[in-house]
């Protein structure tokens, strides 16, 4: 049985309980084999909780591990291209051709390097605007009874499976 149905059948039999003249010792077993029911249930649910953060929290370490190959990779790969570029160079080879790829030396587009940021005329600038708010000195304000346009205090429950 899921939980939110064990919590309906134990509410219910509150409600009945409450209409009857008088409580018994069946009505306090029934109440305890309930209790005992449900909180065996929220032991298992929490129990699934904790094995799925388990499991979630190994599969982020499983990503910050491919990562880190995959930059190790990119990285090796990209200091073999420039190996075998500066050695093409000193041989004075431009291309080689083969029936599985192609391998050119090709000149890129030219890039600006900035030298100096303070020389460059302003009409060259782009000033970027961009917005953080300060959640921690909103929520102290708020907490010290002053009203803040636009921002609220929201208070929520969590549960905690230690």
């Amino acid at each position: 049985m899921k939980l939110y149905e064990m919590t309906q059948e134990y509410i219910k039999l509150l409600d009945a309980i409450s209409e009857a003249d008088e409580l018994t010792e069946y009505h306090f077993r029934l109440i305890d084999e309930h209790k005992d029911d449900i909180k065996e249930k929220i032991i298992n649910v929490s129990a699934y909780i904790r094995n799925l953060e388990s499991e979630y929290d190994a599969i982020d370490n499983a990503i910050i591990g491919m990562r880190i190959r995959s930059d190790r990779k990119r990285d090796k790969a990209d200091r073999l291209r420039e190996y075998l570029k500066n050695n093409m160079q000193m041989l004075n080879i431009s291309e080689i051709q083969n029936p599985y790829f192609d391998i050119k030396i090709r000149k890129n587009p030219c890039k600006v390097n900035i030298v100096n940021a303070d020389e460059i005329p302003k009409q060259f600038i782009k000033e970027l605007i961009s917005k953080a708010f300060d959640k921690s000195s909103i929520a102290q304000e708020i907490k010290n009874g002053n009203h803040v346009p636009g921002a609220e205090l929201i208070k929520t429950n969590r549960i905690d499976i230690k």
